[in-house]
């Protein structure tokens, strides 16, 4: 008997980010002029809050090795919260950076957990970012982690 997938596989060409997020996620959005796409678990209404994944690509001008680090400090500044977790590794044999956060989000008016994931090419940062509410970090977290995990960056 041939079991169902567990995950799908999603590919942005704005953002030439591809990644495996586990079944219920969709596209929710893709924006070939802001180059960033979102894929979403819970895009019927009936669906209770659940992930939510941006990929995102930015041109930074040079390929200069430190700018992987000054993406994430970029975005440690702009939550205002220090990670709980970060730490160097290869995505698609090229170097990563993952950070991962707890906070209190006031749009959402909850505690939420984010995992990012940023990875240099040349003059070109990839960005994988999740979210979920707090309650729900045992279910996605993983999710988050095995998204950056099984990326690939398709420089075509």
């Amino acid at each position: 008997m041939i079991e169902p997938p567990s995950r799908i596989h999603f590919f942005s060409w704005a953002t030439r980010i591809s990644l495996e997020l586990p079944v219920g996620f969709e596209e929710a959005l893709e924006d070939t002029e802001n180059h960033y796409a979102v894929y979403a678990d819970d895009l019927d209404e009936d669906d209770p809050p659940g992930g939510r994944v941006q990929t995102r690509l930015a041109r930074i001008g040079n390929d200069d090795s430190g700018n992987l680090l000054r993406a994430a400090d970029a975005a440690v500044a702009q939550l205002g919260h220090q990670p709980l977790l970060r730490r160097e590794f290869d995505i698609d044999h090229l170097p990563a950076l993952e950070q991962t956060f707890r906070y209190y989000f006031d749009s959402m008016e909850t505690d939420v957990v984010r995992h990012e994931a940023y990875v240099q090419a040349g003059d070109l940062i990839f960005a994988i970012a999740g979210l979920a509410g707090a309650d729900r970090e045992t279910e996605y977290l993983p999710a988050f982690r095995e998204a950056a995990a099984t990326a690939r960056i398709i420089l075509l």
